[in-house]
C-alpha cells in the first residue's frame, strides 16, 4: 500500500523488519502518514537461558 510521509524518518528505518504508520485513509487507495513507528522484534525476544 502507498503511503506518503513528509518528516523525519525514524533512525532504524532502513533496517527495521516491519514499520507501524498512523493516518489517514486516501480514496486512491494510498495513506498519508502522521506518525511512523519502527518495530525492532529482536528488542523483544525472550533471554535464552544455557546451561541447566
Amino acid at each position: 500500500m502507498p503511503v506518503r510521509y513528509t518528516g523525519p524518518m525514524p533512525d532504524s528505518f532502513n533496517m527495521a523488519e516491519s514499520v507501524v504508520v498512523e493516518g489517514t485513509y486516501n480514496a486512491d487507495g494510498s495513506v498519508t502518514a502522521h506518525n511512523l513507528f519502527v518495530q525492532c522484534p529482536s528488542k523483544y525476544e525472550a533471554e535464552v537461558k544455557q546451561g541447566g
